[in-house]
């Protein structure tokens, strides 16, 4: 993956269109499109795009997988006892807060 992302206005962008996507392509080297100073879109290798593609779904499952295993740890609760666990937990800690 590259290292740092070149910062390129959206006209100068549009008017070089080719040239970057051979830089991305051959060299590897990606670019923050920006518009008014504002970033607007990434050019970035396939290569990249696909590994944060797959990191993004592998941590979707990962989530899913552990929010069912939670869901399986406190099934045996009452969620009025857990809920009220909560929220005596949640006023200790803005009692600690309280300047």
């Amino acid at each position: 993956m590259s290292t740092a992302s070149i910062p390129i206005p959206a006209i100068e962008a549009r008017r070089r269109f080719g040239e970057l996507l051979d830089k991305t392509y051959y060299r590897g080297e990606s670019f923050i499109v920006e518009r008014a100073g504002e970033p607007k879109a990434a050019i970035v290798p396939v290569r990249e795009y696909q590994e944060l593609q797959r990191q993004k779904k592998a941590a979707k499952a990962q989530f899913w997988a552990m929010t069912q295993k939670i869901r399986k740890r406190i099934a045996k609760y009452d969620p009025q006892e857990v809920q009220a666990a909560i929220d005596d937990a949640i006023e200790e800690v803005k009692q600690t807060k309280t300047p």
